[in-house]
This record gives structure tokens, sequence and C-alpha cells, in this order.
């Protein structure tokens, strides 16, 4: 555990050892969860294009099974 301190602008410093640790850089973003007394830091990931692809094709694919449209009702012209 190490101590930060508040600087006038409202900024702490991550101390370097932990900034290395989990390979943070100075464009890291992060969202601040709030609790009665403490704060937490929580680092927002790039989401990956293909994985992210993959979930959702996944999902409709999976959706559609479970309605029961098939290829033909998507491709049919109405």
């Amino acid at each position: 555990m190490q101590t930060v301190t508040l600087n006038k602008k409202g900024s702490i410093e991550i101390p370097k050892k932990i900034r290395q640790r989990m390979y943070l850089n100075p464009n890291t973003k992060f969202i601040i969860l709030e609790s009665e007394d403490s704060l937490t830091l929580k680092r927002i990931y790039k989401p990956q294009l293909s994985d992210d692809f993959e979930k959702l094709v996944d999902f409709g694919i999976k959706f559609a099974k479970e309605k029961g449209i098939t290829q033909e009702d998507v491709l049919k012209d109405d």
C-alpha cells in the first residue's frame, strides 16, 4: 500500500512502480467508482474489433436459432 496526496488541481499521481507493473501509459482511460469513503479506478480497455464482431455474430446466430429464423427467411425478398 502506498500513500498519495491530492494536489491543488485535484490530481493524484499513481506511483511509478504501479504504473510500470500495470502497463499504464499517459493516455490510459479509467472510470471512477465512488462509495461513501473511497474511490476505485477501473481501467477502460479499448475493445478489440474482431473479438467484438465475432461476439455479435455469435449472438445473432443464437438469437435466430431461438426464434426459428432461417437463412431463407433472411434472404427472401418481400
